[in-house]
């Protein structure tokens, strides 16, 4: 566990900490988003959703589909960047949403 969590702080940089901040600063502008808003991305959010994901809750994971216009959802890390490797070139001016 020791070297779980070394790992994990030689990562976090504060330039990260300060996009993460910024990231949940601006989500707050986005709470009264509708299923209209996101017409422009139909067919091309591709949203990797973790199985054993305590942050969300399932109601969550299923409002985050359910908001999208017809997203590819996967739920399998390794099959979720196999896929995304394989149609990289559709998705890539998407943005990917975790």
């Amino acid at each position: 566990m020791q070297c779980l969590c070394n790992a994990m702080f030689s990562l976090l940089t504060k330039p990260y900490e300060l996009h993460v901040i910024d990231f949940l600063i601006d989500s707050q502008n986005h709470f009264g988003m509708m299923p209209a808003d996101f017409q422009n991305w139909e067919s091309r959010v591709l949203q990797i959703l973790s199985d054993d994901d305590h942050t969300f809750n399932q109601p969550c994971k299923y409002s985050m589909i359910e908001i999208m216009p017809n997203p590819t959802v996967v739920t399998d890390f390794r099959r979720a960047f196999s896929i995304a490797g394989q149609i990289g070139s559709v998705y890539s001016n998407c943005n990917f949403f975790c």
